[in-house]
């Protein structure tokens, strides 16, 4: 899958300020009239919108929370969020090019959504398989790697309440409000047969057994 790349919508003699004005503009009509979400935090990265690009990124985790996928499925996902999530290295390196402080912005945001998506593609991957396809890992493997990004999720969104106050200075990646609904995808990792379950859910803090 080839990099991220910025569309072609240039600022010929436009001032730093102007640029970063048109950047926000042309990111707010994309995230307004359409479902180019990878564009979208490209241009408001651009435009050092902080909030903006986490705005999006919240949405996105809202939605795959809320219908319990990822989302948007592979079949609709633009090619600039594609890149982002599945090739971030390569993608992220050419926008550092252009303006290093979009990369680190990208790079920070990014990491809780990346890790909810891989946990949805994981959990999902035996029922999107195209016929003759195989899983790429076998089935304990799949599930303890699953586990593993759910956790990373949860411990983000669990952040600013460390200690069991809200602290909203630590501004954490994923917000806390989707708690509720990463600790009901744990229930696929509940074994009501056994005694032991691959995840340990006594704190947000506790690691696979």
């Amino acid at each position: 899958m080839k990099p991220a790349t910025l569309p072609k919508y240039t600022f010929p003699l436009l001032s730093s300020r102007k640029k970063t004005n048109h950047s926000q503009r042309y990111a707010d009509s994309i995230a307004e009239s359409s479902d180019r979400y990878g564009t979208a935090l490209i241009y408001y990265a651009r435009a050092h919108r902080q909030k903006k690009v986490k705005d999006v990124l919240d949405l996105l985790i809202s939605l795959s929370l809320v219908q319990s996928i990822a989302f948007p499925p592979l079949s609709s996902i633009d090619h600039n969020l594609h890149a982002l999530v599945f090739n971030p290295s390569q993608s992220l390196e050419e926008i550092a090019a252009l303006d290093p402080h979009a990369a680190e912005m990208l790079h920070t945001y990014l990491t809780g959504y990346a890790t909810l998506r891989r946990f949805y593609d994981l959990r999902d991957e035996e029922v999107n398989l195209n016929e003759g396809e195989k899983p790429k890992l076998r089935p304990i493997a799949r599930k303890k790697a699953a586990a593993a990004c759910l956790l990373a999720v949860i411990n983000s969104a669990a952040d600013n309440i460390h200690g069991g106050l809200y602290d909203d200075s630590r501004n954490s990646i994923v917000q806390v409000d989707g708690l509720l609904a990463l600790f009901g995808e744990t229930l696929v990792f509940v074994d009501r047969k056994s005694s032991r379950s691959l995840l340990s859910l006594n704190s947000p803090q506790d690691s696979l057994i």
